[in-house]
């Protein structure tokens, strides 16, 4: 995520209509968080606006907790919902907290994605694979728990697998990882939001 003037992370900010459908994005914060997580494709920020934001989450779960938090706040049983992720990218390891808010009137949503920590792969950096290659985006997509960190089985969606397990059974590599939410994750999540 680009810097502020004062040095620290700018926020990433979006607003969806009461339904999901992106209305606004600021444009720099975006396109920088587009280019420093290989999503060359999305960089055109203009090309999202009018488009469910569904579409740009990955997995099952991740889709289902969001929809789920987002008709909590729909229907006022809740006021506001703040949840802690990670959103690596090639080159940092991040933490982060999102928070959505209702807008006035029912007029939408605004989504808050804050920086709360970022440090670097390390290890790509000793191995010498500090300049990641952007042209990746041909590669499998693989997606990664955001908070327990297993991966998707490519061959059972509902199967979430250690890292260990998916590479000795075969698993490719050489991909893209995306972030999502497996099902024990995506359960204790909206449990957390509900406290």
């Amino acid at each position: 995520m680009p810097l502020t003037d004062s040095g620290t992370m700018a926020e990433l900010v979006y607003i969806t209509d009461f339904d999901g459908i992106l209305q606004s994005i600021n444009a720099d914060a975006w396109n920088e968080f587009a280019r420093e997580n290989d999503g060359g494709e999305l960089l055109d920020h203009g090309s999202l606006i009018g488009r469910p934001l569904l579409d740009f989450i990955a997995g099952g779960p991740t889709k289902t907790a969001t929809s789920t938090l987002l008709g909590q706040l729909r229907s006022g049983t809740r006021r506001t919902v703040s949840y802690l992720f990670a959103c690596d990218g090639p080159n940092d390891l991040r933490s982060m907290r999102m928070t959505i808010t209702p807008l006035p009137a029912k007029e939408g949503f605004e989504f808050r994605s804050e920086l709360l920590e970022s440090r670097s792969r390390l290890v790509e950096l000793v191995l010498g694979n500090a300049n990641i290659n952007r042209e990746r985006i041909d590669l499998p997509i693989v997606t990664i728990c955001s908070v327990c960190k297993r991966l998707q089985d490519p061959r059972d969606e509902n199967n979430w697998l250690d890292v260990e397990v998916y590479e000795r059974g075969g698993g490719d590599t050489n991909v893209r990882i995306s972030h999502g939410l497996c099902g024990p994750c995506m359960l204790s999540m909206l449990s957390a939001a509900n406290a």
